[in-house]
């Protein structure tokens, strides 16, 4: 597997819920059953530590905090992240929410992605490396 680096702002879709797992020290998985191609042939949550309470997640799907309040906001409340609208921008604005934290505070089309994004900066900076299976994803949207 390779990888590039990315421009955190530009993070969206299942590439931007990947770059939240890292940042909460998921455990991830490439392909775990050996799919190949196909929507479940990508990267998962795959969590076996505790046998009792196993955890497999496809990212972008199951596991998608920059879309999915109900594992954001957990997330949110652990990171004191600050989501609102950023009022300089027009509704039509695709940037038009702002969320953040500290001195990283980032932008998105809404208050999850701006909050994800902010959660990604304040952990790697304006650039996270992305892997080329990631990466393909992101040049689709």
């Amino acid at each position: 597997m390779g990888s590039e680096m990315c421009i955190r702002d530009s993070l969206k879709g299942t590439a931007l819920d990947w770059a939240v797992a890292v940042c909460e020290d998921q455990c991830i998985a490439f392909d775990p059953m050996g799919f190949k191609n196909g929507a479940n042939a990508g990267f998962w949550i795959w969590d076996e530590r505790d046998p009792k309470n196993k955890i497999y997640q496809i990212i972008g799907a199951d596991y998608s905090p920059s879309t999915n309040w109900s594992q954001a906001g957990p997330i949110i409340e652990k990171h004191n992240l600050y989501p609102s609208c950023y009022y300089g921008c027009g509704a039509g604005n695709p940037n038009k929410y702002q969320a953040g934290m500290g001195l990283a505070w980032s932008r998105g089309e809404t208050p999850l992605i701006a909050t994800m994004r902010a959660l990604v900066r304040d952990r790697f900076g304006d650039e996270i490396e992305l892997p080329n299976e990631i990466l393909s994803q992101l040049a689709t949207l």
